[in-house]
């Protein structure tokens, strides 16, 4: 008992000395925090990269050319003599400047420039700004996701705070029980057997704490891993508060919500617009590409290492336009054409499973938060009764019209039933904040 006492009194330190965090503290910290957050984080990142690589098709390309050939056949340009002098000179002489060299080398930078890219850049942007969209919204529903399992472990950590305040007041009234039986078997007017039953109904409420005691230090524990808060437990303590307010909205008003406002039946509204561009995609196959573009650079001719310094450069300026066109390239094309409608076909089946899924999730969540509710009405009932009837039971064993088993069941039931309205309250809180989830209108 000793031991016990304190463990109590440590715990009440510990609790006075600790920094006390409130939920929308706890909540701002799990966010900023969150992993599986910077993940979608880098991927948005990662998707504006696309978007600008995107845009970088539609510029002009520029490229550095550099070639070096050589022939190794000799080619001789002979003239048969005429017996004119003359002209036979002039013969030799035109040989001489016409006679190709051994190697040459060209040397030029060349710009093209797409002037219509079959579309592709066109709705390749459309594509990966749809995707950005996308994912902002992936971001968002992974902040409601990660606010919401923060706030009912927030919850969970005070059910079981609270628990072990009731099991702590339990002792306490054990106790003392403990002590007026223990008195009056002393002066004859208890027995030993309600003595015996006073000692054992303390060591079960004693044994009651130590295990809310380990169930709250579990859910205190669970809590500062998810939320990442680098606090020990004896320097953590919560705010005993709970600022949610009632679901006020009925069955029609709650599916209307999910269809609008959910964020994932949201994102499917997207992918279906990114498979739609996919097929636009896919038939941009279908058109030709036109391009234009300019060279400059130069091309010089030689025989050999002895006439690097005696190259013979001529300049080139060369402008080029033209079309490529696909008249036949098999039935790669027809079929990613194909391909693009068939996943549309899939998504669209998908699409409508995943809206009957959450319309019934919907409908089940907010049975749920019906049914909870009326059960914590009716644990909190109960435990009004229960005070009654453990006032009632004190009344008659000091009168002596009851034995001390018959207050000690009083004692039990009221601790049950507290125990009962306190779970209760957290049944219904957790089921709220699922609703809201569903909803998209998540409070904290």
């Amino acid at each position: 008992m000793r031991c016990l006492s304190i463990l109590i009194l440590a715990g009440v330190f510990c609790t006075v000395s600790a920094k006390v965090y409130s939920l929308g503290e706890i909540v701002g910290i799990t966010v900023k925090n969150s992993r599986s957050i910077r993940i979608i984080e880098q991927e948005m990142y990662k998707s504006e990269a696309e978007v600008q690589a995107v845009y970088g098709q539609s510029f002009p390309h520029v490229s550095l050319q550099m070639n070096l050939s050589h022939n190794f056949s000799k080619v001789d340009y002979g003239f048969a003599p005429t017996g004119n002098e003359f002209i036979d000179n002039l013969f030799k002489s035109i040989s001489s400047t016409i006679e190709p060299k051994q190697s040459s080398g060209q040397i030029g930078l060349t710009l093209d420039q797409p002037l219509f890219a079959q579309g592709k850049v066109y709705y390749g942007l459309k594509l990966a700004k749809k995707n950005r969209v996308i994912l902002n919204c992936k971001l968002q529903e992974e902040k409601l996701r990660v606010r919401g399992f923060v706030v009912k472990q927030y919850f969970n950590a005070l059910m079981h705070n609270r628990n072990y305040q009731i099991a702590n007041e339990s002792v306490i009234i054990a106790r003392e029980a403990h002590r007026v039986v223990t008195a009056r078997q002393s002066v004859g007017t208890s027995s030993e057997y309600d003595t015996l039953s006073s000692r054992l109904h303390l060591k079960n409420a004693e044994l009651a704490l130590t295990k809310t005691d380990i169930e709250r230090r579990s859910a205190y524990e669970k809590l500062l891993t998810t939320s990442g808060i680098a606090e020990s437990l004896s320097s953590f303590s919560l705010i005993d508060s709970l600022p949610l307010r009632e679901y006020t909205l009925d069955l029609d008003q709650t599916i209307e919500l999910v269809k609008k406002d959910n964020l994932t039946l949201v994102q499917l509204s997207g992918y279906g617009e990114v498979f739609d561009y996919r097929i636009k995609l896919a038939q941009t196959e279908y058109l030709p590409g036109i391009f234009a573009g300019i060279t400059l650079g130069r091309n010089g001719q030689l025989n050999g290492y002895s006439e690097l310094d005696n190259i013979r450069w001529v300049d080139s300026r060369i402008v080029h336009a033209g079309l490529k066109w696909d008249i036949f390239s098999g039935t790669i094309r027809s079929q990613r054409l194909s391909q693009a409608r068939i996943d549309r076909t899939i998504f669209d089946l998908n699409e409508k499973q995943a809206i009957d899924t959450m319309i019934l999730a919907a409908r089940n969540a907010y049975d749920f938060v019906t049914i909870s509710k009326e059960q914590l009405v009716l644990a909190g009932e109960a435990a009004v009764l229960a005070e009654k009837a453990l006032s009632l039971a004190k009344i008659s064993y000091d009168a002596g019209s009851k034995i001390y088993l018959d207050l000690q069941n009083a004692e039990l039931e009221l601790h049950k039933a507290k125990m009962a309205e306190n779970n209760a309250r957290y049944t219904y809180f957790t089921s709220v904040v699922d609703l809201q989830i569903l909803t998209g209108t998540l409070q904290f």
